[in-house]
């Protein structure tokens, strides 16, 4: 009949309206089926029902396939092992999951992560963690990197040409400048005799962020809150900074005559020079230590 064959149609149209597979509008039925709302079963229902499901989940996979910005197959994992030899009981303790495309690239996989620390000795040092409510990471590999995640990914803030080296990588979280907002001490030996490099990342609270002063170099550090200072030891040298908002001013510096000239007649000599607050030397001493 011509009614029946009218339903027919219209349910192959409804499903290929569904599926996307046309965007033509239904047709109207011919004056002589009328349409009666009571003609469609729950059998024909259950299959729509079904059929919108279906497309919904794919779109959904297929647009989830698209929006990922790696492949599965980038993924790698570096182990840290319990000892240096090459037999069955040395078995991996940790490991670090990575993108082959690079280390910078690998934070999207923790995105969702607010605290994480681990270390391939050598090769990656990697910590994502909190402070003031905003998520940071820091990256150490063949230079010194901080990000900060900003909305859904994280963005490259500073960068530090300070390479990784084979011990133990130190991070603070204390309030430096004493503002009542946390900071970051970085701790990264160098190797050698020249001990750590230090770097101090102040939050600036105005712009949510990590500050670094970049004019002071800082080394083997001897930090006192008490009188907000730091003392910095380098090789035949050290210098004491006052602690300002996020930088620090020098205050004295002692210098050892006997190595920085070569001239042993300056054994046990170190001459301690004073500085105003605008960093203009104001008075030498020379004086005689054991």
């Amino acid at each position: 009949p011509a009614g029946g064959k009218w339903k027919i149609e219209r349910e192959e149209q409804l499903i290929k309206l569904i599926t996307g597979e046309t965007d033509e509008p239904i047709k109207t039925p011919p004056s002589a089926a009328p349409v009666r709302y009571g003609q469609y079963s729950m059998k024909h229902l259950s299959v729509i029902l079904i059929l919108i499901f279906l497309t919904s989940c794919h779109s959904w996979d297929f647009k989830k396939n698209q929006d990922k910005p790696y492949n599965d197959s980038d993924v790698t994992y570096m182990y840290i092992y319990k000892d240096d030899s090459n037999s069955e009981k040395s078995k991996p303790v940790d490991s670090l999951k990575l993108l082959k495309t690079g280390n910078e690239k690998s934070l999207i996989l923790y995105n969702d992560i607010d605290s994480i620390c681990k270390t391939v000795d050598g090769f990656i040092y990697l910590n994502v963690f909190k402070i003031n409510n905003e998520k940071f990471a820091i990256i150490i590999d063949s230079t010194t990197k901080v990000f900060k995640f900003n909305h859904d990914k994280f963005e490259k803030i500073l960068n530090f040409p300070i390479a990784i080296s084979f011990s133990n990588i130190e991070l603070d979280k204390i309030d430096i400048n004493a503002d009542t907002y946390t900071d970051v001490l970085l701790k990264i030996p160098s190797g050698g005799t020249f001990g750590d490099d230090c770097i101090c990342l102040f939050y600036n609270p105005d712009k949510k962020t990590l500050v670094f002063d970049s004019k002071t170099e800082l080394r083997n550090i001897k930090l006192n809150l008490k009188d907000k200072t730091v003392e910095s030891f380098y090789a035949w040298s050290s210098a004491v900074f006052a602690i300002e908002k996020y930088s620090f001013r020098k205050i004295e510096e002692k210098i050892n005559l006997a190595n920085t000239t070569g001239n042993p007649k300056f054994d046990n000599l170190v001459e301690v020079i004073k500085f105003d607050k605008d960093g203009k030397k104001i008075r030498k001493d020379t004086i005689k230590v054991k």
